[in-house]
């Protein structure tokens, strides 16, 4: 996965129907710019179909109230003609993982290749404890949860027959 800041880390995990993609940023390095543009492009590796993706974060935060705001831009860059549905989190969570404040959905939805959609979180309230927090023990994270690319249920009719054997779709000759 790209990142145009080292400050943003990634990971994937495989999931039963599909993939979970993590992006990691630490609040101290957020507090600190008070706006914060990340463009990540990153790929499902998925073994039955691998997609491609360009995810666009904002953060913006005013530090002597703790307001902030995020927005999130996902665009789907591959070219095979299958329908996923992708839900995009937004939360806070500890070093260990734990969401220890605000996880809420900004984004569900089918997308096909090519195109993109938006969510985000506006003016809402950090709590006091995390405002003026100057620790790396806290971060933002966006959680994508990319589903159903496992089973061909969701492909298109064109994508089906690109993905037949020759022979499956030549027309039977009677004999």
């Amino acid at each position: 996965m790209a990142s145009n800041d080292n400050q943003a880390r990634t990971s994937q995990q495989r999931a039963l129907n599909g993939h979970n993609i993590y992006c990691l940023i630490s609040v101290q390095s957020l507090v600190a710019r008070q706006t914060w543009p990340c463009i990540l492009d990153f790929n499902s590796n998925c073994h039955v179909f691998p997609t491609v993706w360009t995810l666009g974060i904002i953060y913006r935060q005013v530090q002597e109230t703790g307001r902030f705001s995020c927005s999130v831009t996902l665009r789907r860059s591959d070219a095979l003609n299958i329908l996923l549905n992708v839900h995009v989190l937004v939360s806070f969570v500890n070093i260990n993982g734990r969401v220890v404040r605000f996880q809420q959905t900004i984004l569900n939805d089918l997308v096909l290749p090519g195109h993109e959609r938006q969510g985000s979180i506006t003016d809402a309230l950090l709590p006091a404890y995390m405002r003026f927090l100057n620790s790396q023990d806290i971060d933002l994270q966006i959680t994508i949860f990319i589903r159903s690319c496992h089973s061909t249920r969701n492909f298109q009719p064109l994508t089906l027959m690109r993905l037949k054997p020759d022979e499956d779709r030549k027309p039977s000759r009677d004999l």
